[in-house]
């Protein structure tokens, strides 16, 4: 009698604590049929204890599209196995969605697995937040991308205009040079030595700017 009474207390123990947590704690047969679950389950699914009861299972709060995974992750349970983190698209009573993410664990009674047990964490806001963050930064490499495009086309201007510019400024300079030449070639006699020293300094400043549009 007294081992029946600390079970009970153990077990209101458990009830009540569970009872306070805001996820979902549940413990369902080897069919997915659902044992026990917390407060937060009927807050958060909105189904009530009678419908509970009278045949709502694990996979009814499930989205279609992952039921599969979902009856994967629970062989697995029922085979002996931990299963951390599992992620699922959850339906509430009145259609509604949200994520889930499930830990759970197998329960053993006398040696074999009776079901399994677990807590189930609502997810929505964090993948919420995921989804905003995605999109940001989509949103932000997009704009680099414009901005990377408008620079190469700001550089492809540039190197137009540069080339442009060196074209047209070569043709006068070739010109200077070239009668600066001419007269230093022909004409020497005719200048003083201040006259060849200013045709000589043409000649470099020539030299120098054509360096000077090649690089």
């Amino acid at each position: 009698k007294h081992m029946e009474e600390d079970l009970t207390r153990s077990e209101q123990k458990f009830r009540d604590l569970a009872g306070l947590l805001p996820q979902v704690i549940f413990e369902t047969g080897p069919k997915g049929e659902i044992l026990y679950v917390n407060k937060s389950a009927y807050t958060i699914f909105g189904y009530t204890p009678e419908e509970v009861r009278s045949g709502v299972d694990i996979f009814d709060v499930i989205h279609p599209d992952d039921r599969d995974l979902a009856a994967g992750n629970f062989a697995r349970s029922l085979q002996g196995e931990k299963i951390d983190g599992a992620e699922y698209r959850m339906v509430r009573k009145d259609g509604s969605s949200m994520m889930g993410m499930v830990y759970s664990s197998p329960i053993e009674s006398d040696g074999r697995i009776t079901g399994i047990r677990g807590i189930l964490i609502d997810i929505t806001h964090i993948k919420d937040v995921e989804r905003d963050l995605r999109n940001l930064n989509e949103e932000l490499e997009r704009r680099v991308r414009e901005r990377t495009q408008d620079l190469e086309s700001a550089v492809r201007e540039l190197e137009a205009f540069s080339y442009s510019v060196s074209h047209d400024l070569r043709a006068p300079l070739r010109s200077i040079d070239g009668f600066s030449k001419f007269l230093e070639e022909e004409y020497a006699h005719a200048l003083d030595q201040e006259g060849k020293d200013y045709l000589r300094r043409v000649r470099d400043a020539a030299h120098r700017m054509a360096q000077l549009i090649d690089d």
